[in-house]
């Protein structure tokens, strides 16, 4: 087998397989398909949506997911999606996504303060179980678990997720009695890996928006900010054409899709609710991004290596296609990693790769490991070591058999367990589909797709994946440790130096 150009670099994940959680892609595709793949009618082109799933928008321009699912019985998960969170903050908004979010269960047009938390624990759920919301970057989800046999009870609901979606009251007493409740989430998140992370975050994020705008806020703002910016931020984002709902659950659809209707196509975008949503994007960076942090409180050092790339998201056959390429890539990397591991002098208490989305308009191929106490530095040398293994001599024939069928199984499991499958877990699923644009084909038809394109997929392409992933650019190194393991880590420079005295792969890294 010819040798393989190498690498010289290193971090930990968890590759996803396919099943409605999609993989991102390294390089543009076009639908023409692989070159030893007989596209047909039924698998060329745009991956379909389930038959399973009812998608709809309302003319105000808000969209939505239903799908009836009886797992379990009697029950339904209910999402209210709103593509805005803090990246669209205003430098005197930091925050105020979340704040926002705290908003919506402190009193709306139809329900007063702490009528939504009554109602639904009057009917079995709990707050925080069943009834939630969460803030990130890009959106922020209001969640609602209902009893669907209990009279009344989807559709109110529903009710108040329409209430969540234009009618929050910002009661002026009411803002600055949860400035206080903000604040103690906020204080309540200061542990050691909320630490470590605000350390990494301007480096990882170096040069963007995301950078700045980290979802919990800052405190000035918490504390001081205005309440008429409170209130610009739910004018100016919080539109029909920047919401969507989701349904999933033991229901008739069709109740479901009238209720939506009813409630929600009278949500009309004012004038005043003209503003232009911006795109935020992560730059490329020529030299290595490094950060090398500890903490008091940690308890084992993680080392990480990530190789930025352009994100595309699978959907359509073709980069379906390659999504399993880089599956089997990833699953075969990760069963060496394994073996390594066990070596006795292996200096990792774990060890992996994946290949998935890092943020924005960026993917990330990933390598990590735990190390052992005081073992950084040889954690960095056998990653390197053994992914450079891979690079050098690339896979086997006998190990892609093995992990094709290995894939395919997987599928054929989740497949035949579809009438299954938990309605919140289908409706995670849609929440990304809106969110992030991933496929939701279904499992029964990537089963199908599986069945058709793993046999298709040669030696040559899976081992071929260097070409694409492993550049000289847009590495990011990520060192996390206890205060104690301190003395034994390498500094940036060190680092840096360790990384490019790799013989073996420093061609790699100058392409």
């Amino acid at each position: 087998m010819p040798n393989k150009r190498l690498l010289n670099l290193s971090l930990i994940g968890v590759f996803l397989l396919c099943m409605g959680c999609s993989t991102p892609l390294s390089k543009t595709l076009t639908d023409k398909g692989p070159a030893n793949v007989h596209t047909t009618s039924d698998f060329s082109g745009p991956l379909p949506i389930s038959s399973r799933v009812i998608k709809g928008q309302l003319d105000n321009g808000m969209t939505y997911l239903i799908r009836q699912n009886n797992t379990p019985e009697k029950r339904a998960e209910i999402r209210l999606i709103v593509k805005a969170g803090s990246i669209l903050e205003d430098d005197n908004q930091q925050g105020f996504a979340h704040f926002v979010e705290h908003m919506a269960f402190n009193g709306t047009e139809d329900f007063d303060k702490q009528e939504i938390v009554e109602y639904v624990e009057s009917i079995g759920m709990k707050f925080g179980a069943h009834l939630n919301a969460y803030t990130s970057f890009n959106e922020t989800v209001y969640k609602l678990q209902i009893p669907s046999d209990e009279a009344g009870a989807l559709e109110k609901g529903i009710h108040i997720l329409e209430n969540w979606a234009h009618k929050i009251k910002f009661d002026a007493l009411e803002i600055d009695k949860e400035r206080g409740v903000v604040l103690e989430e906020m204080r309540a998140r200061q542990g050691a890996g909320w630490r470590v992370f605000n350390k990494q975050l301007p480096i990882i994020y170096q040069d963007s928006q995301y950078a700045l705008r980290l979802p919990i806020g800052n405190k000035e703002s918490i504390e001081h900010g205005a309440h008429q910016d409170l209130v610009r931020f739910y004018k100016d984002w919080y539109r029909p054409e920047l919401m969507a709902l989701v349904a999933v659950g033991d229901f008739d659809p069709n109740q479901v899709q009238a209720l939506f209707e009813t409630y929600f196509s009278s949500i009309e975008m004012a004038p005043s609710r003209n503003k232009q949503r911006p795109s935020y994007f992560i730059p490329d960076n020529a030299a290595p991004l490094v950060t090398i942090e500890t903490d008091p409180e940690l308890t084992r050092t993680t080392v990480e290596i990530q190789i930025k790339q352009t994100l595309i998201e699978p959907v359509t056959y073709t980069q379906y296609y390659q999504t399993l390429v880089s599956q089997l890539f990833i699953d075969m990397l990760n069963g060496r990693f394994g073996e390594a591991t066990l070596a006795p002098k292996a200096p990792v208490i774990s060890a992996g790769s994946s290949f998935g989305r890092f943020r924005a308009d960026k993917s990330a191929f990933t390598l990590a490991a735990t190390a052992k106490p005081k073992k950084s530095k040889e954690v960095v040398a056998f990653l390197l070591t053994e992914l450079n293994r891979v690079l050098q001599h690339g896979f086997t024939q006998s190990e892609l058999d093995r992990f094709k069928q290995s894939v395919l199984s997987k599928l054929d499991n989740a497949a035949k367990e579809i009438d299954t499958t938990q309605s919140s877990r289908l409706a995670n699923e849609y929440v990304r589909h809106i969110v992030k644009g991933e496929s939701i084909a279904g499992i029964d038809h990537y089963y199908t797709i599986g069945k058709k394109f793993l046999p298709l997929i040669t030696l040559d392409e899976v081992n071929a994946i260097d070409e694409t992933w492993f550049t000289a650019k847009n590495r990011i190194i990520k060192i996390a440790a206890p205060e104690s393991d301190k003395s034994s880590l390498p500094s940036k420079v060190e680092l840096l130096a360790l990384i490019s005295s790799d013989t073996t792969t420093s061609h790699c890294l100058s392409r």
